[in-house]
């Protein structure tokens, strides 16, 4: 035969029903959730549906960050339509904070973003660390601490993740972030196989013009130091594909590889 168990109860907890066992109160008693330490309800117990705002809204304001809070500013309305209008020192500290960014995306791939992150960290390591951040409609940003990391990055292009062309272009104030605000942008790129009779400013013209409009040159292929290969920059239509190669023909008639 078991024998009776005797259950303790503290104060309130539970209660006695006639000619049975004590039961346990219910489980939302003051007994099992006190009020927040620290804080005294304000609420009348009138009104026991009324929902403590002011305590969690408090309770929230105490565990946030300092970086973490927001400040109120008052919008304007004008014809009944509201409108946020920040200050120029608002703009001024977001240029600063964006201005050795790059913006940039993949022609014709989308490439996830770990990997664009580890294979673009170690070809521009040397140039310095670069905070990759993912934008939109497959956009990235890149941004780095200093304006020569940036020119370094931009100058030594054309760059390829997974065999997909990355377009860049420095990030301007107004810029929209989603690929058609890139309706044309410049690209530096290296020519080999290009015919010693062809190496001029007119003759490097022609056989970059296959790419696009030339912009320039660096100062070794000015100077044509350097034959086993050209550096120009040109202005590609940012939709375009980018060859792998393409031909020129010789005074002779000969096609020459590019």
């Amino acid at each position: 035969m078991a024998d009776k168990v005797e259950v303790d109860c503290p104060p309130n907890a539970c209660r006695l029903d006639k000619g049975k066992e004590p039961l346990v109160e219910d489980s939302l008693s003051k007994a099992n959730f006190p009020v927040l330490e620290g804080k005294t309800s304000t609420l009348p117990s009138s009104h026991p549906s009324a929902s403590p705002v002011r305590q969690w809204r408090q309770l929230f304001l105490q565990t946030s960050r300092v970086e973490e809070k927001l400040s109120f500013f008052e919008p304007k309305t004008e014809n009944g339509v509201c409108i946020v209008e920040p200050l120029d020192e608002v703009f001024e500290e977001v240029v600063k904070t964006w201005s050795n960014t790059l913006v940039g995306y993949f022609v014709g791939k989308r490439i996830p973003f770990k990997i664009v992150k580890e294979n673009l960290g170690k070809k521009w390591r040397k140039w310095g660390s670069v905070q990759v951040i993912s934008g939109v409609d497959g956009n990235f940003l890149f941004r780095f601490s200093n304006n020569t990391s940036c020119e370094q990055v931009l100058s030594n292009g054309p760059w390829e993740v997974w065999g997909a062309y990355l377009a860049l272009k420095r990030w301007e104030e107004g810029m929209s972030l989603c690929k058609d605000s890139f309706s044309s942008i410049p690209v530096w790129v290296k020519l080999s196989n290009i015919p010693v009779e062809l190496w001029t400013r007119t003759g490097l013209s022609y056989i970059a013009s296959a790419l696009g409009v030339p912009l320039c040159m660096d100062a070794a292929t000015a100077a044509g130091n350097r034959l086993s290969f050209a550096r120009v920059c040109v202005e590609m239509k940012a939709h375009s594909n980018f060859p792998h190669s393409f031909k020129v023909r010789q005074r002779s008639g000969i096609l020459a590889d590019i």
